[in-house]
């Protein structure tokens, strides 16, 4: 349950990174104390983490949804023009920004505010950050006992979250960088002079 609220939270800040990613690495591997079980199954860590990530993505899609009209209205029908002409790949890049570290709402706050359908949004999020989380839940399944071995007594949390910190900031710093230099008008241009 934490796993989900967690993620919901990490993903629904938008340009802020949040360390969901940390949570489910450490669930995956946390072990009982007294028993030394492994306390959480990480297929169900990667599911309700999953779906949480999913749900917070989602907030971002819906305020460019609803802020749509505060963007250039050129640079947006453009941008739709841009995915109208390539209407499988736009799933699929959803889908690999989803199950990378690298930050989905570059694309999905876009492409609310070009009103792109929101139920291929989710589909794509929900198999992507899924697939992602699980990764990260096995991880830690394999993982969290080795990094504890190698801190000694440290925190593995700390250091873990303090990496996830500094690569997502370096991450929306690229992404955002990307996202405003690309002009959507030449793109569709270009592409229009092709067909």
């Amino acid at each position: 349950l934490g796993a989900f609220f967690i993620s919901i939270i990490g993903n629904a800040t938008i340009l802020f990174p949040f360390p969901y990613i940390g949570v489910a690495f450490i669930l995956g591997g946390l072990r009982n104390e007294v028993t030394m079980n492994f306390v959480f199954n990480p297929w169900l860590v990667g599911a309700v983490a999953g779906i949480g990530a999913m749900l917070g993505e989602m907030t971002g899609y819906f305020i460019g949804y609803g802020g749509g009209k505060l963007i250039d209205q050129n640079q947006t029908s453009s941008f739709k023009r841009f995915i109208d002409m390539h209407p499988r790949v736009t799933p699929v890049v959803v889908w690999f920004l989803a199950a990378t570290p690298i930050p989905d709402d570059i694309l999905v706050v876009p492409l609310g505010a070009a009103r792109y359908s929101w139920w291929k949004v989710a589909l794509s999020q929900l198999v992507g950050k899924t697939m992602f989380l699980m990764v990260i839940a096995w991880s830690g399944r394999f993982g969290l006992d080795f990094i504890g071995s190698i801190l000694g007594n440290t925190n593995p949390l700390s250091i873990v979250s303090r990496i996830i910190e500094i690569t997502s900031v370096l991450l929306v710093i690229v992404a955002i960088y990307t996202l405003v230099s690309i002009d959507w008008n030449s793109m569709v241009k270009s592409e229009t002079s092709r067909t």
